[in-house]
């Protein structure tokens, strides 16, 4: 039975302490102390009372549920929900490369602490956005397990700012690589002709490497000098799935990159199914795209760290601190969701040069209206 008893009475290293006693559906005691008596109650009514007058009527084989097990349920669950494959893929790539050692674990074993053991062992080889992704799988799971009935609390919680996984503001506008107006112009000099019409559209329209792939020629509307965005390739090149903010979107082009479009219509004889690409080499595409964008900026004597994406980042920056189109115009061209999202990516490339404020004007306004 769940109850609050003094800390004296279960041993001196309990001294001064009040304690929670009480045992989880799937047996297991537990004794949490606390500074106070209220807090220690608090405790009893909100946590240990439910699990302690949880139906218990959890079979043996329940009970010996693994974290593998909790895994695949998440993954289920979450499939419903509405997430895309790509994602899915992504946590189950996460679990099998780095949590396979917790797979034959009994779920109603696990605790906070050896979860801790395992991220601080990941963080010596791997960087923060892969950790959080580790994290979020094991959160998950963990969850499952608390839903089954297996643990009273999920271990999971909180680690993530304990272990200052938690991303903070400010922190993805210096992870942005942009190439500047010179660089832009180098890189698309050194691109392979096969290839240019795909490097010149990513680097003016700020698609994404998947929505690229994924236009058909019927989404090129070249008159209006526009291209409609309802689709994007994921799963390694061999799925068509909703762009990632589920959102179709209509996106102008510049002059040149028509000029370039016709060309390559004409270079590649073909007005239907995918505009850079036959459908049967889809699944090579993304990796030849990669390694081309690689040895044009080795040509260009470009640092190698940028990527397809970087191109993305590359027209926001140069939208925004060269031809300084309002953010708006840059927000509705990406496709961010809102304006805040765009600001926090690329508020530092809006120029602050101009001396806006000399603009009011409001002292001389009036003296014109008193004259009037």
């Amino acid at each position: 039975m769940a109850r609050v008893v003094k800390g004296e009475k279960r041993g001196a290293r309990y001294a001064g302490k009040w304690l929670v006693d009480y045992r989880d559906v799937a047996g297991f005691r537990h004794l949490p102390s606390f500074e106070t008596k209220a807090a220690a109650e608090d405790f009893l009514a909100k946590t240990a009372l439910p699990a302690a007058h949880r139906d218990r009527t959890i079979s043996q084989a329940d009970r010996k549920t693994t974290l593998q097990q909790c895994f695949d349920r998440w993954l289920s669950i979450t499939k419903t929900r509405g997430c895309k494959q790509r994602s899915l893929d992504i946590y189950q790539e996460q679990w099998t490369r780095y949590c396979s050692e917790l797979a034959t674990v009994e779920a109603r074993t696990m605790t906070a602490r050896r979860i801790e053991g395992l991220l601080l062992r990941l963080a010596d080889r791997l960087g923060p956005s892969v950790l959080q992704l580790v994290h979020r799988v094991l959160h998950g799971t963990c969850g499952q397990a608390v839903k089954l009935g297996l643990l009273a609390t999920n271990p999971a919680e909180g680690l993530s700012k304990e272990l200052g996984l938690s991303r903070k503001r400010g922190t993805k506008v210096e992870e942005i690589k942009a190439l500047d107006v010179e660089q832009a112009a180098k890189f698309l000099a050194t691109v392979p002709p096969k290839l240019f019409a795909i490097f010149h559209l990513l680097i003016e329209t700020g698609l994404r490497l998947g929505e690229l792939l994924a236009l058909e020629w019927p989404d090129l509307h070249l008159d209006a000098r526009t291209l409609t965005v309802s689709k994007t390739m994921t799963c390694q090149d061999m799925a068509i799935g909703s762009p990632k903010t589920g959102v179709t979107r209509t996106v102008d082009l510049s002059t040149d990159v028509v000029v370039t479009l016709k060309a390559h219509a004409l270079a590649s004889g073909r007005r239907e199914g995918f505009v850079f690409l036959p459908e049967k080499a889809r699944g090579t595409v993304r990796h030849l795209i990669e390694k081309a964008m690689v040895k044009a900026l080795q040509q260009a004597k470009l640092p190698v760290h940028f990527s397809p994406h970087c191109l993305r980042h590359t027209y926001a920056s140069l939208m925004l601190s060269v031809v300084e189109a309002p953010i708006t115009y840059v927000q509705r061209q990406l496709g961010h969701n809102n304006i805040q999202q765009t600001v926090n990516c690329y508020g530092s490339w809006i120029p602050h040069a101009k001396r806006y404020v000399d603009g009011l004007k409001l002292q001389r306004q009036q003296t014109a209206t008193k004259t009037a």
